[in-house]
């Protein structure tokens, strides 16, 4: 899941630099991961 790599990626860089506000955007981010799991999404290709 390239969203859920994206998501961690960017949290990632956030804890290496001391940030510990989370965006909503990145909230979104992961909102979204939370609904494809739910709805059994699956990348086609």
């Amino acid at each position: 899941m390239v969203v859920a790599q994206e998501l961690s990626d960017l949290l990632k860089m956030r804890m290496d630099m001391g940030v510990t506000e989370i965006p909503p955007e990145l909230i979104q981010k992961a909102d979204l991961i939370v609904h494809q799991v739910n709805t059994g999404y699956r990348k086609r290709g």
